[in-house]
């Protein structure tokens, strides 16, 4: 952030050099209207072009730029880890099953050796 403001602020000044004179409210506009299209930017700026007309200078709109620059950067590198901490364990595959069993009772006839879903009488009665 720092670096688009000095970009912008020696813009300003080769302007200034070359004649013209550029109102301070163009040149803090300007570094406002410059920002990133992002939503975390668009709330600074609506915040920055709030500011009272007295405020709004250059250099109250570059301090609050590289204020809020330096704390989103100190919550991207504390929420990193939090993260990282905070991510659930992964899941573990799951087993395809034994499938039916011997054993086994029917739900439908209640037989022994299959399931409902492939119980012969069900399939029948459903057919009907």
């Amino acid at each position: 952030m720092a670096d688009h403001i000095a970009v912008m602020l020696d813009l300003e000044h080769k302007i200034t050099a070359a004649g013209k004179k550029l109102p301070d409210p163009h040149v803090a506009r300007a570094l406002v209207i410059s920002l990133p299209c992002t939503p975390l930017w668009d709330v600074i700026k609506i915040q920055c072009f709030a500011f009272s007309k007295d405020k709004f200078t250059p250099k109250n709109v570059g301090s609050t730029l590289q204020a809020e620059a330096n704390r989103m950067a100190r919550e991207k590198g504390s929420g990193e880890t939090a993260l990282f901490m905070q991510r659930p364990p992964k899941m573990q595959k799951r087993g395809k099953g034994k499938g039916p069993q011997p054993g086994d009772e029917c739900r439908y006839c209640h037989s022994k050796g299959h399931w409902a879903n492939k119980c012969m009488k069900h399939e029948e009665d459903e057919c009907r």
